[in-house]
């Protein structure tokens, strides 16, 4: 996402929309934090969010559009479409 136009990330719900909810949402949280700080050059992200759907808990992970360097971790860069 970071690598292109930004976009929110929502953990605990299925690339169908159906909301799976987590078990262990503040640890997924922390997981998120730890991840934008993998990437090359660091991500700066405001943090994440648990929110209520369905009366399951979704963490939101907002993404900004990264600046016009590339993000990468481990050496790879990726971007998603869709």
């Amino acid at each position: 996402l970071a690598n292109a136009h930004g976009g929110a990330l929502l953990l605990g719900v299925s690339a169908t929309g159906q909301v799976s909810g987590l078990a262990a949402p503040q640890m997924t949280e922390n997981q998120a934090v730890a991840a934008a700080l993998m990437a090359d050059p660091p991500l700066v992200l405001p943090l994440p969010e648990t929110i209520q759907e369905e009366g399951r808990d979704v963490c939101v992970v907002h993404v900004t559009p990264g600046p016009p360097q590339v993000h990468s971790i481990q050496g790879q860069n990726a971007t998603r479409d869709g």
